[in-house]
């Protein structure tokens, strides 16, 4: 079994056991104690970014993610009490986004490598 390891996002640190990606995540002694994000899923991701992300500019063709909303689906799907949301949305989103795992964090011009594509 992995020990927890402190990770930070966006100046919030929490305390989590990674068991794997296709394991929840456990989330230790934060607030009104642990809790488990479940797997972050294709499906998932796509259904909710559908419904979080939305038209930005004046037709310029930009778009703009809800975050609180998109990370809500995240948290809302791991059965995570709505009073807790708020707290965990940072690791959340850093769930959903891959956990930190390589290749994870998108490159100057906003593309997020997949292997061999982008």
């Amino acid at each position: 079994m992995n020990e927890p390891r402190t990770v930070e996002v966006d100046g919030a640190r929490f305390r989590v056991d990674f068991r794997g990606f296709g394991r929840p995540l456990e989330v230790r002694g934060q607030g009104g104690g642990d809790v488990a994000l479940a797997p972050w899923r294709l499906g998932g991701h796509l259904d909710a970014l559908g419904r979080c992300v939305h038209r930005a500019g004046d037709g310029d063709g930009r778009l703009a993610l809800d975050r609180r909303a998109f990370a809500g689906e995240v948290l809302a799907g791991s059965g995570v009490p709505e009073e807790r949301r708020a707290e965990l949305e940072p690791l959340a989103l850093w769930w959903a986004a891959g956990g930190g795992a390589p290749g994870a964090t998108p490159d100057a011009d906003g593309w997020l490598a997949t292997g061999g594509a982008r």
